[in-house]
Order: structure tokens, then C-alpha cells, then sequence
């Protein structure tokens, strides 16, 4: 079942014009979040996101409540076990133009999630397209694909994106992280890169377990050789054992 512009649809009968910005530039934004036994974690977070991206694009955001999207989980017989949630914001108005403009749709899917086994090697690479849309989660996602697949032929499991400066930024899907001595580090938001919301928990969640947070530009060589490394998005933290030739630990030494 589809969520579509209030309505919940057989996924054959939800359907949206072939002019929609959306499809055509990529035009609109999006979120992913975790449902698990019919209650989404921190909607809240995932509202005030999308509203927010709406309007760094210039896109009026509909209204979209709470209620709707329970009624739809409902519906979509997703009451039970662990799902993926999208919602996704299409931008209205037509030419080339992005201005001010009304929103287009809003679109709902539901897919149950099977999380990722085992600890995941990422590749190093430098992107060196560095725009102002690196911090909006927009419907343009192509090249965050093209990444993964690029990790998947050489033999990974993920990329680690790294600035031109020689900056970690983040992996194809997730934020990165780790922790030793005490101290919890992180690629700094300023840079260009999309933070996400569990990341944002994570590190208030150590803040208050009295670690030290320390948000940074760091190179690769500047991860401690005996630090925990993990990765994180809103369906899964995952452990990391491996940068390019670098391998690091389970636990922190």
C-alpha cells in the first residue's frame, strides 16, 4: 500500500503526473524512518526535518500529521516487526525556475528491514562535488548510489566520502563516528555533508553518559588505531572494521 496525498492506495493506483518536478529534476525531499511494531522512532525529528528542507528549497511544505501517517502504517498492515518509512515531498510549479513554489505530493512507502549483518568495510573516496545541497536530503540521491556501487566493485561494503581537503565526510547512506579515550568524534556538520538525526542522538546520548563530543576536521590517519568506528543512520548502527588498508577494532582498546 502507497501513501499518496492523504489517500492509501494499492501501490498500481498510486499514481503521479510524468511533469512532476520530482521526476524530472529530483526536485523535492525526503526522509527514512524507522518503524518498529507500528511506532515510528522520533517522527517528531523526521516532521521537523522534512519541513525544514522544504524550505531551504523554497517548497511550501503541506500540512502531515502524525495521525495520518499511523492511519497509513495500519493500513499497510505494518503493525509488527521492523519496516523502512519514506516519505517523500515533490516540489509543484513548472520551468526551470526555484522560487517560492507550491508543494506537489506527498508520497508514503512501507518495506520491511532486514538489518545488515556483521561489521562493514568502507572504501575511501574523494567527491569533489561539494554544493550547497550536500546538507538538504533531497530527492536527487543518484550520485549517493553511484558511491555505493563503486564501494560494491571494488570489494567493500561502503564508501567514506572525503572532501577535496582531505576531510572525512560521511558514507554513501550513513554518518560515521567513533570513540576512544573517553571522547566521542565526529565529522564536523559544518562540512559538506547530510547529518542526520541519529547521529545527532548518538552523541547527545554519550554527551550525557559524560563523554566528551568533539566535532572535527579529521583526516583518515587521525581515527586512533585503537578506536571503535561505527556508522549510523535511522535504521541501523553498524559496526566498521576496516577503512581503505586500515582495520580497526570490535570494542575500544
Amino acid at each position: 500500500m502507497i501513501y499518496l496525498d492523504g489517500h492509501i492506495l494499492p501501490e498500481a493506483e498510486a499514481l503521479i503526473p510524468v511533469t512532476d518536478r520530482g521526476l524530472q529534476f529530483g526536485d523535492g525531499v525526503f526522509t527514512t524512518a524507522k518503524v518498529v511494531d507500528g511506532k515510528i522512532i522520533n517522527w517528531r525529528g523526521h516532521h521537523q526535518r522534512l519541513i525544514s528542507h522544504c524550505g531551504a528549497l523554497g517548497i511550501t511544505p503541506p500540512i502531515l500529521t502524525h495521525q495520518q501517517i499511523n492511519d497509513y502504517i495500519i493500513a499497510a498492515d505494518a503493525t509488527k516487526g521492523i519496516w523502512r518509512l519514506k516519505v517523500l515531498i515533490t516540489a509543484g510549479g513548472r520551468g526551470l525556475t526555484m522560487k517560492s513554489r507550491p508543494y506537489a505530493h506527498v508520497i508514503g512507502t512501507l518495506s520491511l528491514y532486514v538489518p545488515s549483518d556483521g561489521a562493514s568495510r568502507l572504501y575511501p573516496v574523494t567527491v569533489s562535488l561539494e554544493g550547497p545541497l550536500a546538507r538538504i536530503k533531497t530527492l536527487s540521491y543518484l550520485h549517493r548510489l553511484f558511491l555505493f556501487q563503486q564501494a560494491h566493485a571494488m570489494g567493500f561494503d561502503d564508501v567514506i566520502t572525503v572532501s577535496r581537503d582531505g576531510y572525512l565526510l560521511e558514507s554513501a547512506f550513513s554518518n560515521v563516528f567513533w570513540i576512544a579515550d573517553g571522547v566521542i568524534s565526529t565529522p564536523d556538520n559544518s562540512l559538506p555533508l547530510l547529518e542526520g538525526l541519529s547521529i545527532v542522538s548518538i552523541l547527545n546520548d554519550y554527551s550525557a553518559r559524560g563523554y566528551k563530543v568533539d566535532r572535527g576536521c579529521w583526516s583518515l590517519e587521525q581515527i586512533p588505531e585503537h578506536a571503535r568506528v561505527l556508522t549510523c543512520n535511522a535504521m541501523q548502527t553498524r559496526r566498521v572494521s576496516a577503512i581503505g588498508d586500515r582495520v580497526f577494532p570490535e570494542t575500544e582498546k
